[in-house]
């Protein structure tokens, strides 16, 4: 009699498909999160698709004086371009280079930080005592200032001095994630009155608002006062990334963005021109390659209008960005 074995059904192939599914969930998770968070990750992304597609439009390097554009408003605006020649000046120019944020708040740290950047042949150091969290790292008396920690400003000014280095002063203007606790009629708010986070989460406060540049200027006069001579305005912009289309600007009248920043930066100047040897502000290199985004982000400056700083800057920090002079 010929043997039958046992049918035993069909062998269960299912969590092999489930590990595969929780892997790709896992992948997935991975890149949107890092495309949300990463900037670098996300710019890459995007450059990807660009070249994908056939359309991306490669960044130029800036050259040494790039002017801005033309009027805002125009019919055709176009990216700004820099000057054919540009001449040298006799004003003062650092080689700039920056420290990390823990060495603000550890002289032993900052001082290791400063001598090795004093030894690359650097001149002058970034300080950064108004970062995006919109937290002075120091003991601010200013009325709209929350102050993060109590960084000893005078200690790390007196090692700047000692090492023949120039610190510069370094401010997130619009992109602050505090200040909407102390001046909330200042804040970047959607339609419907909510605070209006960016992509990476943050609030910012509104180039519109006088308010905003009071809370600035209160802040700069008091490093002035501590010391410092030099300083640089960083976020000096619009919100341009994340959900954009939410926010609801009130009472600008007529006022289109790019006024609104000259505004800004003429007040700053106004009222602290006499307390800086030097106000730089940084400007994102899309700014000079794409009128649409210059447009959206205020930055579509009259040809011109700022030189652009004479110093030359890290190329960390120079990467993506060129940095203009208000008073050099």
């Amino acid at each position: 009699m010929k043997y039958n074995p046992r049918y035993r059904g069909r062998k269960n192939r299912h969590p092999v498909l489930i590990v595969v599914v929780l892997l790709l969930a896992a992948l997935v998770g991975f890149f949107y999160f890092s495309y949300q968070n990463n900037e670098d990750f996300r710019q890459s992304i995007q450059n990807l698709f660009s070249a994908l597609r056939g359309d991306a439009k490669p960044v130029e390097p800036a050259d040494p004086d790039p002017t801005p554009g033309p009027e805002p408003g125009s019919d055709n605006p176009q990216p700004v371009t820099p000057p054919d020649d540009p001449q040298p000046t006799a004003n003062t120019v650092y080689r700039i280079g920056a420290v990390s944020s823990a060495s603000l708040y550890s002289a032993e740290i900052f001082e290791k930080e400063l001598n090795a950047l004093k030894e690359q042949g650097y001149t002058a150091v970034l300080l950064n005592v108004k970062p995006v969290s919109g937290k002075v790292v120091y003991a601010s008396t200013a009325a709209a200032a929350l102050a993060d920690s109590t960084a000893d400003l005078t200690a790390l000014l007196s090692l700047c001095e000692q090492y023949d280095m120039t610190p510069i002063a370094q401010m997130s203007c619009f992109e602050d994630n505090s200040a909407y606790r102390k001046i909330p009629d200042a804040a970047v708010r959607t339609k419907n009155k909510v605070y209006w986070l960016d992509g990476n989460n943050r609030r910012w406060i509104s180039p519109y608002s006088e308010q905003s540049l009071g809370y600035l200027a209160d802040i700069a006069e008091e490093l002035a006062a501590l010391g410092l001579r030099d300083v640089l305005l960083t976020s000096v912009t619009f919100p341009t990334y994340g959900k954009t289309g939410l926010i609801g600007y009130t009472d600008v009248g007529n006022t289109d963005r790019t006024a609104a920043i000259l505004t800004f930066l003429d007040g700053f100047e106004s009222r602290l021109g006499e307390s800086f040897d030097s106000i730089l502000f940084a400007v994102p290199s899309r700014a000079l390659t794409d009128s649409a985004y210059a447009q959206n982000a205020g930055l579509l400056f009259p040809e011109e209008r700022f030189p652009q700083s004479h110093s030359t800057f890290d190329a960390a920090l120079s990467e993506d960005t060129v940095y203009y002079a208000l008073k050099q």
